[in-house]
C-alpha cells in the first residue's frame, strides 16, 4: 500500500446500514445534511452549527466527521465499516467523490455518499489482527 494512502472506519450508524452500505456499494453518512459539497472547511462548520443545534461540542464532533468524510478522505484510501453482528469488518477502497442526492430510493437515510469498487472484502474479526493491519501499512487509520 502507497504511503500516502490512509484507513478510515465507517460505523454505518452503528452497523445499523451495513446490509444497505454492502448491497449498494457506498459507505455515507447522516446528520440531516443537506448538499454541503461546496463548502469549505469553515463553511462547513458554520453550516452545523447553524442547523444540528446543541452544545459546541456536538458541533465541534460533528464537523470533524462530516470534514473528514467530505474533504479528507481520498481516491484509493481504504474503508473499514464494522459488521459486529456478522464478527467482521467490510473492507473496501474508495473510488469515487462523495455524491448527495435528497432522495436515493433506497431505505438509507443517509444523503451525502461515497462510491466504492464492489466486491467487498469480508474479514472476520479474529482475523483482522495486528499483523494483517501491519502488511496493508496504513499511515494512519481514522474513525468516521
Amino acid at each position: 500500500m502507497d504511503k500516502t494512502q490512509q484507513a478510515y472506519v465507517v460505523r454505518a450508524a452503528g452497523g445499523k446500514l451495513v446490509a444497505h452500505f454492502l448491497k449498494g456499494n457506498f459507505v455515507g453518512i447522516g446528520f440531516g445534511l443537506d448538499d454541503v459539497r461546496d463548502l469549505n472547511a469553515d463553511e462547513l462548520r458554520k453550516h452545523i452549527a447553524q442547523t444540528s443545534g446543541g452544545s459546541s461540542y456536538r458541533v465541534g464532533a460533528i464537523w470533524a466527521i462530516v470534514r473528514t468524510f467530505m474533504l479528507d478522505m481520498r481516491l484509493g484510501d481504504w474503508i473499514a465499516v464494522p459488521d459486529l453482528a456478522q464478527d467482521r469488518y467490510l473492507l473496501g477502497q474508495v473510488t469515487g467523490e462523495v455524491e448527495y442526492k435528497a432522495d436515493w430510493r433506497d431505505d438509507c437515510s443517509f444523503k451525502l455518499r461515497r462510491p466504492r469498487c464492489s466486491g467487498w472484502l469480508r474479514c472476520h474479526v479474529r482475523n483482522l489482527g495486528m499483523r494483517f493491519v501491519d502488511d496493508l501499512d496504513f499511515g494512519q487509520l481514522y474513525f468516521v
